[in-house]
């Protein structure tokens, strides 16, 4: 995910996107949920009982999960469509497993 970021940085359509992306974990970091917008940060979608959370900016999206009073960076992608694709809540939701499994 810090690649997919790292090498969007380079292209300038997505540049100011990616900066954005860091006042945003400031500010989630900072403030919490309450200090973004529902456009900035909000529910994608459920695999099983795991539910997925979305950072956008621009066609960015960075998912995440909820471990306690944290979140957990898990997947990025560019936008492909209003809907939120089965692929990118599979690939958060398997992170997550993961993650719960300690590796």
């Amino acid at each position: 995910m810090l690649t997919f970021l790292e090498q969007m940085s380079k292209q300038s359509e997505h540049s100011a996107h990616v900066k954005k992306f860091k006042i945003m974990f400031k500010r989630f970091a900072d403030q919490g949920h309450a200090g973004l917008t529902s456009e900035m940060f909000h529910q994608a979608g459920t695999v099983g009982k795991l539910t997925v959370m979305r950072f956008s900016s621009g066609s960015l999206r960075v998912y995440c999960f909820y471990d306690g009073p944290h979140i957990v960076l898990a997947h990025a992608a560019l936008k492909k469509s209003q809907k939120t694709s089965d692929s990118d809540l599979n690939s958060a939701a398997a992170v997550e497993k993961k993650y719960n499994q300690g590796v």
